[in-house]
């Protein structure tokens, strides 16, 4: 059995971009500059997808889209089938770094929409598995047939972010996690440090309830990633992982003016906001979104990507 090589640098970058929330611009971008296909792209922008992947995949349990077969979507001959899958599995064998296969769902399964010579390629090199992205066309198709684990998501970022205003769009775009906002039952006059530790102790502890329903839970709010790691009710077990919400100063300025926030306190929450962000990066496993440089829905939708990543995975 010939043996690919180990870790492409395009696996890397996609598996980066999926981390990020951006799986969909990936996939479009490589469709568009590589795959020299913008009216496919054009095509998926036409309504909401939901991605899944990059995952290894059965590449058998695939089906092909393309091939020499007369009753398929899209025939080709067979002499220039054969020649384009040979001149694949050369590179393959090589030096040439293959993409994830991209696929559709439908009720039948997976249907090969990017990749078709690809797959027929790695067969023959003897691949049983490969990197697989899937998107599907609602939500519901994706909670009925993916397999959905339970993690923990601690979305952080100081006053004037935009946290308390993403909760209720995360809940109606994710149905099927716990959300709260990390002041929900209202924060005392004084509060500190401490009342800080022991509300996100409590939190944990609404996560370990939803773990053992099965259900992932999203706490958004101010939450130190060291608080939480180190907290009583931590556990290795609730699959914790930290993002933050980037707002340049000069916004965050902007809100808090607005409500009336004077400028020492304005500045000492800027400072604090770049203290946490480095919290959050430092954690070997974060999420970062910029909501100066997009809007709150796409903030919202980059942050919900970002969730599906680490949660659905393909059956």
């Amino acid at each position: 059995m010939k043996t690919l090589p180990q870790n492409p640098q395009i696996i890397k970058e996609v598996i980066h971009k999926a981390s990020q929330g951006e799986l969909e611009d990936w996939v479009f971008s490589y469709l568009t500059n590589i795959d020299k296909n913008p009216g496919f792209v054009e095509g998926l922008r036409q309504q909401k997808r939901w991605w899944v992947g990059p995952q290894d995949y059965q590449l058998k349990k695939l089906i092909r889209t393309c091939g020499p077969e007369k009753n398929i979507d899209f025939p080709e001959n067979k002499e220039r089938w054969e020649l384009r899958v040979e001149e694949m599995v050369k590179g393959l064998t090589s030096e040439w770094s293959a993409p994830p296969i991209i696929t559709e769902y439908t009720s039948e399964g997976l249907f090969i929409r990017d990749g078709n010579h690809r797959q027929e390629a790695l067969l023959q090199i003897g691949t049983q598995k490969y990197s697989t992205i899937a998107w599907f066309n609602t939500l519901n198709d994706l909670i009925r047939t993916c397999k959905i684990q339970s993690h923990t998501f601690f979305l952080t970022g100081t006053s004037g972010s935009g946290k308390s205003t993403i909760v209720e769009s995360i809940q109606k775009l994710l149905p099927f996690v716990d959300v709260h906002d990390f002041d929900e039952g209202g924060v005392p006059e004084g509060a500190d440090e401490k009342w800080r530790i022991e509300r996100t102790n409590d939190w944990l502890k609404v996560a370990q309830d939803n773990h053992k329903k099965g259900m992932s839970t999203i706490i958004c709010g101010v939450s130190v990633p060291s608080e939480v790691n180190y907290a009583p009710a931590y556990s290795e077990q609730l699959s914790v992982h930290f993002g933050v919400i980037h707002t340049e100063p000069d916004d965050v300025r902007g809100r808090l003016k607005k409500r009336g926030w004077n400028d020492s306190l304005i500045e000492n929450n800027i400072t604090w906001a770049q203290h946490l962000e480095q919290f959050v990066k430092a954690e070997p496993d974060n999420f970062l979104v910029d909501s100066s440089k997009y809007n709150p829905d796409q903030v919202t939708e980059k942050i919900c990507n970002w969730i599906i990543n680490k949660i659905v995975f393909l059956k």
